[in-house]
């Protein structure tokens, strides 16, 4: 090959030299002045320019060789052969020419590339070029000369490409070229059937070019857009009003649709510039009226004039309708997008070519086409939008007056935002009107569709469908709301027959987009309701399926391709949704369908297929009832439900069957959850001993689904926990109704209920601590409402088991600790220890308020101190957890479970020694834990610093005082703040040398920056564990920040403060890759910038020195990460770190001074303007006229736009021009 194609065909092969050769041609120039009297440059142009030549060659000679005739001397086919190829072994005809499909596809996207690069921008790198020459010194008419020359290069090249896309003769052949096997070998410009290469072999002589591939073409087309975009908006409108519009009749169809499309697309760029929508909303109606719409309407019709098309057969010639209609519905699209033309406006501009754009629309929804009518609902979709804007925005605005043709002061005086929207809401629902009909019309079809098993039309069908109806549904309650009440309330019956009929495809895709709209239109004055709850029933069956050599359930997947995990999010959302729709209309009918079911599907059948489709049956109508607990929420609903009867026969009827439950665990799960929504019910109805026996039976039912061999591949795909579930119950049923528990025969079965479920646990059954936590929880409610001298003996026999195992497992961890086999039982033990913590938990939260937790005066949940008769209980446990914590705290459920329970064993209150004893006592056990770890464990260090802060939390207030001059606090509380500073102490030697890399010295780096000039940077592993540490101290700190200030700003870390260090540490967190690290070092320097106007003169001072020394570091980050750096869910509160600096009087010294310089970093690309104008948004900030919120508004407008590769087009680019517009406004 030549030496073009051979560069693109090495970069293709993976070749890093031919690769970056290629990076640098497309962005650098080089001076020849080899002959001094005539310099040249070579860029990409000369590039593309000599690669377009070297393609038609090679084709030419590959044309010749092949056209040699069958009987020709061998000399003269070696001769051909060795023109045209280097190798000694000539490859088929059709592999060189599908190998340089490739080659010409990357040479278009480089020059895409390029072309999106203005003018302006070559003759800049041609200057450079010439610049940097060092030996040469061009005259300045040499140069203009050369800048002429690159020009001329590019309207050359442009030329080219223009020829090659908009004439496809330009690619045919009379004959065809023939390849060896006798067929001839064509490629089929924009055939929806083409291989990947778009090259297929017909005998019919066409399109041999590789110019003509699909893609190339494209390509091409996007070429030429983005040449005129990145020129300006002036040749936008040379090219689309001199050259494409008056041109239409001659250029293919598909050509003009790509070159609209690609037009659009490119004047949304974020670099196109200024001026690019402008110009794009001016050329709308010339662009829609004798472009897109006129294709559509000939496509629609099968009445378009392609000349791409490669026979005329019918069938042929409605294929290259198809794909033509779908091209114009996908560019009327983008170009409705990046206009921001509505459909209203889009039907005013085509009534003037005497076509309706909403009956071509409608005639699209007739397409056999997956394509067209993907297209066609991805447009309407988009086209419905507007309706739910609240109102007209300025491009909008801009758009309408380019439409009438007014000029603005006009146009603003003669219209006003409203009086746009209610115009375009009026011609909206005319709109409407036509697509609900042509929407219901395809009710039949739609169904014709199903049986074919053409999925995509129908799901792109029901698209459109839904968007219809909810825009109808929208402009409704907008127009009723005003007064002016547009559209009646139910639509016209077709697209109600259409909606269901959709609702009933057994696709969850399908049926989940209609039954999201179908319930708005359910009212009174319809049978909608009624219609709907058998088909919602049906829904809500699982997809399942036996084996039928083992007889076992199994869950399946539907034909098509929904999974488990997406039906049962279309049931928990949609379908639950629309159930509580027909309840609100239709109670009676609702209940009485739903108990009939659960009695039927409680009859259960004798054969075991019978009993598996019972299940899930009986599941699903147990959902079905489920559903209403959280519709009846409120106590209003609760006392106005007239239905218990039917309830309690539902109930009666799951209590005498156990078959059909306990032979599916997703019943038995369904059956635990349905008690708890309906608690309520029970503790009303005063039938608790009911649900009681039904709630330990479901119980019973979980503990024993080990036992069927199907039920946990069930669980695991379902991801469900029906013990869990069934324990929750429980709980939910002692909360309501504690009392009746408190007796001593009840709490003598609940303990006896909680020993056998931990006995199981105990034999090996696999039930993990956490399923059975929650009866833990509710066991212990109930002994702490017990008299005094029930608790001891009650909390002995609640955590008795658990002792049992604690003992038993520490014994087996010392025994195998040699062996390494110790450790594989320290999440067991983790998991004792997390239950233990629950239940401690549990005893030292009290909700104040009455003894119903269902009324609906109950308060929050508040720490109280730990029962004296729960203690004693813990403190034998007290050994093991020292044990623990010397020896095996680096173990992550070790540490977990440990952090859990000493953050709940706290005391509230420590007034007498025992309270102070315990406390020394947990700060011995932390202090163990950090000793005990290695350097690099971040899971102790965080849980050491959960507990710290946990401590805070409960004692910040007294943390305080002994910190605040005045202030008497008695020696307790003086002996809590020496063990709390001992422990904090702690903390910070052991973060110490995991924090080397971001703990760094301010006097050394001046302003917070990162210090890795003098020392290699810190491997992945080290930042990972550096980042973990720094994370937890930050939020520790800005915890104590909130509730004790005074004492944080006297920590000290041997001479130096302790603020002052990890101030500065903070500022290196802001820009870490660790998003959560930077999100807490944002919240953390928040809290101190608040601090600085706190009411003690010493807390403010100290804060503000630290703020001024690390001010510039920290804006300077903060802007850099709005500079394109930060992820988006930064933005926030970035933006609010930004605005508190900006906004207190105690920081704003010199600050404006700090902005203009860190402006001046090479991170901000949007030139000088924006630049004046970030500064007038912090001053506006400072003065106190803008809000955070509007600062958020703004800064992530900067954030958007430099989400680019074009910077350096940025400052004269269209979005940097309407940012200055609008905020220059507000501002």
């Amino acid at each position: 090959m030549e030496p073009a194609l051979d560069v693109i065909g090495r970069a293709l092969n993976g070749d890093e030299g031919a690769r970056a050769f290629l990076e640098r041609t497309s962005s650098i120039y080089v001076l020849d002045v080899t002959d001094n009297s005539n310099p040249k440059t070579y860029g990409c142009w000369n590039f593309i320019h000599q690669a377009l030549n070297e393609i038609e060659r090679y084709e030419s000679k590959l044309l010749a060789m092949l056209q040699q005739p069958k009987n020709a001397s061998p000399a003269a086919t070696a001769t051909t052969a060795a023109a045209t190829t280097t190798p000694t072994t000539t490859p088929p005809p059709d592999a060189v020419r599908d190998a340089l499909v490739h080659h010409v596809r990357l040479l278009a996207s480089m020059a895409l590339r390029v072309a999106r690069r203005p003018p302006q921008g070559d003759r800049a790198i041609v200057a450079t070029c010439i610049s940097n020459a060092s030996d040469y010194h061009c005259s300045p008419s040499q140069s203009q000369w050369l800048f002429d020359l690159n020009l001329e290069l590019r309207e050359i090249v442009m030329g080219r490409i223009a020829a090659m896309a908009f004439d496809f003769s330009f690619h045919r052949s009379q004959s065809g070229i023939t390849s060896s096997n006798g067929v001839s070998s064509t490629i089929n410009h924009g055939s929806s059937n083409n291989n990947n290469n778009g090259v297929n072999n017909t005998k019919s002589g066409g399109p041999q070019s590789v110019f003509a591939d699909h893609v190339v073409m494209d390509t091409f087309n996007a070429i030429l857009a983005a040449n005129a975009v990145s020129t300006g908006p002036s040749a936008v409108r040379h090219f689309a009003t001199e050259w494409i519009i008056p041109s239409s009749r001659n250029i293919p169809v598909s050509a003009l649709i790509s070159i609209a499309h690609h037009l659009a697309l490119e004047g949304m760029r974020p670099a196109s510039p200024a001026g690019t929508m402008d110009m794009l909303q001016q050329l709308s109606i010339p662009i829609s009226s004798m472009v897109l719409v006129p294709a559509m309407a000939d496509a629609a019709t099968d009445n378009s004039n392609e000349d791409e098309m490669s026979s005329g057969s019918g069938r042929d010639s409605h294929a290259g309708n198809s794909r033509i209609l779908a091209k114009a519905l996908a560019a009327l699209n983008v170009w409705c997008t990046a206009t921001t033309l509505t459909l209203p406006q889009l039907k005013h501009i085509s009534s003037k070519i005497h076509l309706d754009i909403v009956d071509v629309l409608n005639d699209a929804m007739y397409s056999d086409s997956s394509k067209v009518v993907d297209a066609l609902a991805d447009f309407i979709e988009h086209a419905m939008e507007s309706t739910f804007e609240e109102t007209v925005s300025d491009d909008r605005m801009n758009q309408v007056r380019h439409i009438i043709n007014v000029n603005e002061s006009a146009f603003r005086a003669s219209f006003s935002r409203d009086q746009l929207m209610v115009i375009e809401q009026k011609e909206m629902a005319a709109i409407l009107e036509q697509l609900v009909s042509a929407v219901g019309l395809q009710r039949i079809r739609f169904l014709e569709r199903q049986n074919q098993g053409d999925v995509e039309v129908c799901r792109n069908l029901a698209r459109v469908g839904k968007a219809v109806s909810a825009t109808w549904i929208g402009l409704q309650q907008k127009s009723q709301a005003a007064g002016e009440p547009l559209l009646q309330h139910v639509p016209e019956r077709g697209l109600l027959e259409f909606l269901l009929k959709a609702a009933h495809h057994p696709s969850v895709h399908i049926c989940g987009m209609t039954l999201n709209v179908i319930p708005s239109f359910v009212s009174n004055k319809n049978l909608l309701a009624r219609e709907l709850i058998p088909l919602l029933q049906r829904k809500a069956i699982m997809p399942h399926g036996i084996n039928s050599e083992t007889g076992d359930l199994t869950l399946v997947l539907d034909q098509y391709g929904s999974g488990v995990d997406e039906f049962l999010r279309f049931r928990q959302t949609v379908v639950a949704d629309a159930l509580r729709t027909c309840w609100e209309y239709e109670p009676e009918a609702y209940i009485d369908s739903c108990t009939s079911a659960i009695e039927e599907f409680c009859t259960a059948g004798t054969k075991a297929e019978t009993t598996h489709n019972l299940s899930f049956h009986l599941e699903a109508a147990l959902f079905c009832v489920e559903s209403l607990g959280s519709f009846l929420d409120s106590e209003e609903a609760r006392s106005s439900f007239a239905y218990s009867d039917q309830f309690s026969r539902s109930m009666a009827a799951v209590s005498q069957n156990t078959i059909s439950i306990t032979s599916n665990p997703l019943t038995v799960m369904r059956l635990a959850l349905l008690l708890q929504r309906w608690t309520f019910w029970f503790h009303k109805s005063q039938k608790l001993g009911v649900v009681v026996d039904l709630a330990a039976s479901t119980l019973t039912y979980a503990l024993q689904l080990g036992e069927l061999p199907y039920a946990q591949g069930l669980v695991e795909e379902t991801n469900s926990n029906p013990t869990k579930e069934a324990c929750i119950a429980f709980e939910e049923l002692i909360s309501v109704s504690i009392d009746h528990f408190t007796a001593t025969d009840k709490l003598s079965a609940l303990l006896a209920l909680w020993e056998s479920v931990y006995s199981q646990r105990m034999d090996g059954r696999q039930v993990p601590v956490e399923s059975i936590e929650p009866l833990g929880r509710g066991v212990c409610s109930v002994i702490l409402r017990t008299p005094e001298n029930v608790q001891k003996d009650a909390f002995c026999s609640l955590l008795a088991c658990t002792k049992q195992s604690v003992d038993h497992l520490m014994v087996l961890i010392r025994d195998e600790a040699d062996s390494g086999k110790g450790r594989s039982l320290l999440p067991l033990m983790g998991g004792e220890l997390r239950l233990l913590a629950a239940i401690v938990k549990c005893s030292t939260t009290s909700h104040v308020g009455t003894v119903d937790m269902m009324d609906e005066d109950e308060t929050s949940p508040v720490r109280t101190g730990l029962s004296p008769h729960l203690a004693p209980v813990i403190q034998q446990f007290w050994p093991s957890i020292e044990v623990l914590a010397s020896n095996y705290c680096s173990n992550r459920d070790i540490s977990s479970s440990m952090g859990a329970l000493l953050s709940a064993l706290i005391p509230i209150t420590l007034q007498n020694e025992d309270a102070m004893a315990y406390l020394r006592g947990i700060s011995s056990v932390v202090s163990s834990m950090l000793a005990a770890s290695p350097t690099d464990d971040v899971e102790v260090f965080d849980e050491a610093s959960q507990f710290l802060k946990e401590w805070i939390v409960i004692h910040g207030k007294d943390v305080e005082k002994t910190a605040s001059s005045g202030m008497t606090v008695d020696s307790s509380c003086e002996e809590m703040v020496q063990t709390f500073q001992k422990a904090l102490v702690e903390l910070i030697a052991k973060a110490e040398p995991c924090l080397n890399s971001s703990l760094v010295d301010l006097q050394v780096q001046g302003q917070g920056e990162a210090a890795f000039e003098s020392r290699p940077p810190p491997s992945r592993e080290a930042e990972h564990s550096s980042f973990n540490c720094l994370r937890a101290l930050l939020d520790l700190l800005q915890t104590m920040g909130r509730l004790c200030p005074i004492y944080l700003m006297n920590v000290k870390v041997g001479s130096e403060h302790l603020i002052r260090r990890v101030a500065g540490s903070s500022v290196v967190g802001l820009s870490a890759s660790d998003t959560s690290l930077a999100r807490t070092s944002m919240l953390f320097l928040t809290t101190l910038c608040e601090l600085s106007t706190h009411d003690n003169e010493a807390v403010q001072k100290a804060m503000i020195d630290n703020l001024t020394q690390i001010r510039k570091g920290v804006v300077t980050r903060l802007l850099m990460g709005f500079c394109g750096k930060f992820v988006s869910t930064l933005l926030s509160p970035a933006s609010q770190l930004l605005h508190t600096l900006a906004s207190k009087m105690a920081l704003r010294l010199d600050f404006e001074t700090d902005m203009v310089a860190i402006l001046k970093q090479e991170y901000f690309l949007l030139g000088d303007d924006a630049k004046n104008l970030t500064l007038s948004v912090f001053r506006g900030c400072a003065q106190g006229t803008i809000s955070a919120t509007e600062l958020e508004t703004f800064l992530c407008q900067v954030w958007k736009i430099h989400r680019t590769d074009d910077f350096s087009l940025l400052p004269s680019s269209d979005a940097v021009a309407r940012l200055l517009q609008r905020f220059s406004l507000e501002t």
